[in-house]
């Protein structure tokens, strides 16, 4: 039977794992992010603001690889571990300390899509689906063995924001099924990832983020809509105002309006209350437009956007 878990991470999909294995009896201890300061900011939950009032144990580390750490560890002796959204590389020395195993959940399909960002390079995949694999931990960053998987559908006006809303909720109906057996034996059985399969993502967007008005309206759609999850860094184009380029951020939902035949790419519309872009062939809406990561008024977005929009490579200068 397993009575002790070590669960390291942050966000939501933390919250809701240290929370369904507090109501099974379990005996956990959190690590917690460096980063987690114990406030809610948009689209991400603090564990450590959730967690302060509950009689549940806590570490934070500013990294892993230093020997105090590991002692305490050792000292709780988790029979298993689980991550979830951790941010910092776990050691050897660390992953080797459960003896029933240590996990994480990881937001694709493995082995594509390892490393940075899987939500939002799995969309720019245009599969369909997304997928959530929980797999084994080694020192190998997403290499590990696969435990389980779960998939499901999605559609092109799906943001980045929703994908990993949708993840999170999965990944925990995941654990719940893993666990549900896991508890009593303390055994599970994994699956060997295919390396020749695998694909690794660095921390570098598509396209450096960059809108190609000239693209069709299906492709600018979803590039947006891939890149939307604020405040995160969302897809960005120029704009002309008071005589300089400056670029502004666009957000989504971004929805394809078909009823609209394109004119000059990048052309700005304004419509029965309805903001449009012309694209290659037909235009395309959005919710909101930003500037340094600030969401503009109604009224001051219409200002700045002027009547065009443009390409990055369009312009030899450009005043930012």
């Amino acid at each position: 039977m397993i009575n002790r878990v070590l669960v390291l991470g942050n966000r939501k999909l933390s919250i809701d794992v240290v929370d369904f294995l507090h109501s099974e009896g379990v005996q956990i201890l959190v690590i917690l992010n460096p980063s987690d300061q114990g406030n809610d900011e948009s689209n991400n939950l603090s564990l450590k603001k959730w967690i302060k009032n509950k009689k549940i144990a806590t570490l934070q580390p500013k990294n892993l690889q230093n020997e105090e750490t590991a002692i305490q560890i050792k000292t709780f002796a988790p029979d298993f571990a689980i991550s979830c959204s951790y941010q910092l590389k776990i050691p050897k020395s660390i992953i080797d300390i459960p003896p029933k195993g240590f996990a994480n959940f990881h937001y694709a399909d493995l082995p594509k899509n390892r490393g940075c960002l899987p939500v939002i390079n799995s969309l720019f995949d245009a599969t369909g689906k997304l997928t959530v694999t929980m797999h084994k931990i080694i020192p190998e960053l997403d290499a590990g063995a696969i435990i389980l998987k779960t998939s499901f559908s999605i559609d092109s006006s799906t943001t980045a924001e929703e994908g990993y809303k949708l993840c999170s909720i999965a990944a925990l109906k995941l654990f719940e099924e893993f666990w549900s057996s896991f508890c009593l034996s303390g055994l599970f059985d994994s699956t060997p990832q295919l390396d020749s399969e695998a694909s690794y993502n660095k921390l570098i967007f598509p396209n450096n983020r960059w809108i190609s008005w000239d693209m069709p309206a299906q492709k600018v759609s979803h590039f947006i809509n891939c890149l939307t999850y604020y405040p995160h860094p969302s897809a960005r184009t120029l704009s002309k105002y008071k005589g300089n380029h400056i670029e502004i951020g666009i957000l989504g939902p971004s929805i394809i309006q078909k009823e609209i035949s394109s004119v000059t790419p990048g052309e700005v519309m304004f419509l029965e209350g309805t903001t449009c872009i012309s694209c290659d062939d037909y235009a395309i809406s959005f919710k909101n437009v930003t500037i340094n990561n600030t969401i503009l008024s109604r009224e001051k977005a219409h200002e700045i956007l002027g009547k065009r929009l443009f390409n990055n490579e369009q312009l030899c200068e450009v005043n930012i």
